[in-house]
């Protein structure tokens, strides 16, 4: 049967990037795969907080290249490539699940091969593949080969980037007729895209299948090196400790630009301390010539040490400015609250609570933007609890809190964790997010990478906040 027969071939595919096929099974008559079991989300559940920043989303896209190119040497063409069937572990590794065994979505012609019974191919009348993400060729019944990936993979890279994907409609009919008929709508996709992933995009969705990109091996190295232009941007350091989770902590914003009056100081010492150090104006007499040096009068030593010192000096008169500086500065301060868990939590909520919490503590601590930190006790049982934000605001003394709560959702077995930026003064939240992970809990590892990568993004949310 097909089914078999694929997965005889699925098995051989052996790529790092491609969920493992470990055997075929049959149980009271009905077969079924023993596949590799990836932790971690699905792309689609990552793409629905939006976007993804430019380094994520070229990681994931190399990936996906590298998988679909070495299952297309093999001539394995997987026809129904989409979020839904990518996987992205803690690590950043992605898994391609589903490869090959594309299911029946609509209606549609498709051809039999001479040989075959209907019971081996694809019937006609039937649609492989999603309508968002079907090539033309696809959608219209005709024959397709690894192009028809390589349209999917434009579809996949445009969500990517836009947070949605290029063809969309109310049904699945429209969408449909949209991929046949429309061309992908380039004004969705952000201002700061890099202009050679547009070019990419353009070449991957040509509806005709001989002027689109012929071979993601050429997408890969396109994305490497579009990957190698944007390496200058800083990132964030993977690695964060834990501390103490003390309730409230204070830190220093960057305050608007005032003026420094220890730079006018700094200047001032600076000019006296060259006058000191220059040569001192040789007299003329007046017969024209410089008057005899006397014993009284010593050399300095050479001008080139004494602008060495003075350097020096410059520079310590302005580390010393700045730290004065620095130190006098303003102050605001962020509240980080307790997280708030469901009364009916289980103890490995309540622990996963407070690590995530204290993480976050940490990790505000060791960020540059937000470097001045300093830890202010408070009863554990701080919290909004129907006070305002202002009140609360007044009562810490802190201008911002940073609030957290952890919700359950028993249909779909995941707890969420909502962790919001809340402007006392203003009563507005200039941040917020929520982060979901699966129930059971996995392990001490997987644990550990979800929290760290929550970590990363409560932090660059709170400092893109805060800097505005």
């Amino acid at each position: 049967a097909r089914f078999r027969r694929e997965a005889q071939i699925l098995a051989a595919l052996n790529h790092p990037n491609i969920a493992g096929i470990y055997g075929l099974e049959e149980h009271g008559g009905t077969s079924f795969l023993v596949m590799e079991l990836a932790p971690g989300p699905t792309l689609a559940e990552r793409l629905v907080r939006g976007p993804l920043p430019p380094r994520e989303m070229l990681d994931i896209a190399i990936q996906v290249c590298e998988a679909l190119a070495a299952a297309h040497e093999k001539g394995i063409v997987h026809r129904d490539l989409k979020p839904a069937n990518i996987k992205v572990t803690p690590g950043g590794k992605v898994k391609i699940l589903d490869f090959g065994l594309a299911k029946s979505v609509g209606l549609v012609h498709s051809e039999t091969t001479h040989g075959q019974t209907g019971a081996d191919v694809t019937q006609e009348g039937m649609i492989v593949g999603t309508p968002s993400y079907m090539s033309p060729e696809q959608a219209g019944g005709k024959t397709v080969d690894k192009r028809t990936d390589i349209w999917a993979f434009g579809c996949l890279l445009f969500e990517m980037c836009a947070g949605r994907p290029p063809f969309i409609g109310e049904s699945s009919l429209s969408t449909i007729a949209m991929v046949l008929e429309r061309q992908p709508d380039w004004s969705r996709l952000p201002a700061a895209t890099h202009p050679r992933i547009r070019e990419l995009l353009e070449r991957c969705l040509r509806k005709e299948p001989q002027r689109r990109l012929q071979d993601l091996g050429d997408a890969r190295l396109e994305l490497e090196e579009i990957r190698k232009d944007i390496a200058r941007t800083p990132q964030l350091p993977k690695e964060l400790d834990k501390s103490d989770p003390a309730a409230t902590m204070a830190l220093e914003a960057d305050p608007p630009p005032q003026p420094r009056a220890p730079a006018d100081a700094t200047q001032a010492l600076a000019a006296s301390a060259a006058a000191n150090m220059l040569p001192e104006p040789v007299g003329i007499n007046a017969a024209g010539t410089p008057p005899a040096p006397t014993s009284a009068v010593k050399p300095r030593g050479s001008l080139a040490v004494r602008l060495v010192l003075f350097a020096i000096l410059v520079v310590l008169v302005a580390v010393l400015a700045y730290a004065l500086y620095d130190l006098l500065a303003p102050r605001q301060r962020l509240a980080v609250l307790p997280v708030v868990v469901p009364q009916s939590s289980s103890p490995d909520l309540d622990a996963l609570a407070k690590s995530l919490r204290g993480q976050v503590l940490a990790a505000l601590q060791e960020s540059k933007e937000l470097r001045k930190l300093r830890k202010q006790a408070a009863p554990a049982q701080v919290g909004l609890d129907g006070k305002s934000p202002s009140d609360l605001g007044k009562q810490l003394d802190a201008p911002y809190l940073l609030a957290s709560e952890a919700s359950l959702d028993a249909n779909r077995m995941q707890v969420a964790f909502k962790f919001s930026l809340i402007d006392t003064r203003l009563s507005r939240t200039p941040w917020s997010q929520t982060f979901l992970l699966a129930l059971p809990l996995g392990s001490e590892e997987e644990q550990k990478r979800w929290e760290q990568e929550v970590v990363r993004e409560i932090v660059q949310g709170v400092q893109g906040s805060l800097a505005k």
